[in-house]
């Protein structure tokens, strides 16, 4: 087993694992994380803790899962790694994140919890 010297290293790894294990039906994805992770128990718990939080279309939870108290830089949210706070208002709070697919800066809004249950605003 390669040991990882950086986060980013890591936080590349940790990616590449959720990817491949999404492409995988289900009754082969622990087969092929065992195989994946082999003895690193804490990679496997990151990419279990991913695949988890990616229940909607295109790994975004189809609910609201986050508390805006609780986001900050280094959060993953979906396929959205949170880098920092750019301002919050009466609809939501929006943030600087790395979209880890396509390995590009995007904007993530997260709207309040009222107009989060509005489902034509999601």
């Amino acid at each position: 087993m390669v040991l990882i010297d950086s986060m980013s290293d890591r936080q590349r790894q940790v990616d590449e694992l959720f990817h491949a294990v999404r492409e995988r039906n289900a009754e082969d994805r622990a087969k092929f994380l065992d195989a994946a992770c082999g003895d690193d128990a804490e990679l496997r718990r990151e990419v279990d803790t991913r695949l988890s939080r990616a229940s909607g279309p295109n790994g975004i939870p189809d609910s609201p899962a986050w508390d805006t108290a609780q986001i900050s830089a280094g959060v993953e949210m979906g396929p959205y790694l949170i880098e920092a706070s750019l301002g919050a208002g009466g609809m939501g709070s929006v943030y600087r994140a790395l979209d880890t697919r396509l390995k590009r800066t995007v904007a993530v809004k997260v709207l309040a919890e009222g107009v989060a249950d509005a489902a034509g605003r999601r």
